[in-house]
């Protein structure tokens, strides 16, 4: 016992949780699952799944509250020293995690030698490495934390294996616990994604020195990715069953919408979410946004909703080309690529919820840009008069790259606010952002006229939608004019840097 009580803390408590969960998985559960029908009739190989995931569940109850109770009582470590603060009880949190992890791995690795699936492992992994760097160097508590809520939704992502496997799939609990599980993960993992990166730009100073300790975001990217996919296939099961569940009406009336409803107003819904909560949960915590006026705070949402959809849209527009590059290149006016729809819908949906934004916030005394009604009323003529027609889907997704800049825009405008113009990273997003708009905004304009002349003779049957090239021009006017204004703002920085 004195050797054991040598031992560091993480090392014992690592140990201890380790243990109870591999007796609890080899041992307890069985005992408790006994008495079911559902246990007792499953294969062998079921009853071992049941059994990890019944272990799953446990830890996974008591790693949110641990971390859900730590986070409220030190609320305002969170945005005010995210590095460097460590709150009572957050190692002992992040020490039950690791030692959970390596008895999953253990158990996983014991029971299923030929069935490992590579995003748990990949998953586990990740976990054990940041959580003992966070241990063994002291930092980032407050961020490993707020990603320890992501057990959460791991109760209800379970509940939903056990009833499946107790033939319980058309209980009304079942949909109900699908539901839920759906909207905690996304509360849990998705929606609290860019607290780190957030912080990684906000507290860079404290950041850099560390070293390659920084590396480990990388890790972060690669839970995301999990997560992400995971949220996806958890949708598309719920969909599933949407589309099977024919007794509520509300519901028949929704699938029966429709697609260019659905997806416009799923998208209208997202980000209109987006630009009231998400940005006020995420900003809240740091002195700038706080400590903004009124109407720099409104312009502050709206950005960050922006950011979101120019994420999304120039992703989903650039695989689109890159599997479809030949119909670009041989096709471009009447080619169709499989996605192509869904994306134009989802920027007529933004578009309508951020002219509604900054319509809202006018009338409280927002300065409305012009030149932004200008361009969102173009987008959403060019994208629903594309649809109606079917034509130059190809020649729009590439207008539509231009969304690679729009992330570093207000990355800029983000940085000004927080008073970061002196810091290295306001001069390297400055010169991404220069590239990148000239990229995909100003070496992508001729490719439309080259093709208004390359296929004029088809182009001449379309009547009045030729008429839209004018769109496109106002559009390149103002692409020019913000080039522009990008490239004398970043001058003018560097002037000021060598001055000073």
């Amino acid at each position: 016992m004195d050797a054991f009580m040598r031992l560091p803390y993480p090392l014992r408590v690592g140990g201890a949780s380790f243990t109870f969960c591999c007796v609890t998985t080899v041992v307890i559960s069985k005992h408790i699952f006994g008495r079911f029908e559902a246990y007792k009739n499953a294969s062998e190989r079921s009853k071992r799944n049941w059994n990890i995931r019944f272990v799953s569940t446990l830890h996974a109850i008591v790693e949110a509250t641990m971390s859900t109770t730590i986070l409220v009582k030190n609320w305002d470590a969170v945005h005010e020293n995210p590095i460097w603060s460590q709150p009572f009880g957050a190692e002992t949190t992040i020490s039950i995690m690791i030692g959970y992890m390596f008895a999953d791995l253990v158990m996983l690795a014991t029971y299923f030698r030929e069935g490992w699936q590579l995003g748990i492992i990949v998953h586990h992994v990740t976990a054990i490495i940041v959580g003992s760097s966070v241990l063994k160097y002291n930092y980032i508590y407050m961020v490993a934390l707020v990603r320890q809520w992501s057990g959460c939704s791991t109760p209800f992502i379970h509940t939903r294996w056990f009833m499946i496997k107790s033939d319980m799939v058309d209980n009304k609990w079942y949909f109900r616990n699908g539901i839920v599980m759906a909207a905690t993960f996304f509360f849990s993992r998705i929606f609290v994604m860019p607290y780190l990166y957030v912080v990684n730009i906000l507290f860079y100073d404290d950041v850099k020195i560390l070293g390659y300790l920084q590396l480990l975001v990388f890790m972060a990217i690669a839970h995301d990715t999990l997560n992400v996919v995971w949220f996806y296939k958890i949708m598309s099961l719920i969909w599933q069953y949407f589309k099977a569940f024919k007794k509520d009406k509300i519901m028949e009336v929704i699938l029966n919408l429709p697609y260019e409803v659905k997806v416009i107003g799923a998208s209208f819904t997202f980000f209109s979410v987006t630009c009231l909560c998400s940005s006020n949960f995420i900003f809240g915590h740091f002195e700038s946004y706080r400590n903004a006026s009124k109407t720099t705070r409104k312009n502050w949402n709206v950005r960050f909703a922006s950011t979101v959809h120019a994420v999304v849209i120039s992703i989903m527009a650039a695989i689109i080309l890159i599997n479809n590059w030949k119909i670009a290149l041989e096709n471009p006016l009447w080619g169709t690529p499989y996605g192509t729809k869904t994306v134009f819908l989802i920027v007529i949906g933004y578009m309508l919820e951020d002219l509604v934004m900054m319509l809202t916030y006018a009338w409280e005394g927002w300065k409305l840009g012009l030149e932004a009604i200008v361009h969102h009323l173009a987008c959403i003529l060019v994208a629903a008069s594309i649809l109606k027609y079917k034509y130059i889907y190809s020649v729009v997704l590439v207008r539509t790259l231009a969304e690679f800049s729009n992330p570093f825009i207000h990355i800029r405008w983000f940085m000004m606010k927080s008073n970061m113009e002196d810091n290295k990273w306001y001069l390297r997003n400055g010169i991404v952002l220069a590239v990148l708009f000239f990229l995909f905004r100003i070496a992508a304009m001729p490719y439309l006229y080259v093709i208004n002349y390359l296929y004029y003779d088809q182009i001449k049957t379309l009547g009045f939608l030729q008429g839209l090239i004018v769109v496109a021009m106002v559009m390149d006017y103002l692409n020019l004019a913000w080039f522009h204004q990008v490239v004398t703002l970043l001058f003018a920085h560097i002037k000021n840097l060598k001055q000073e």
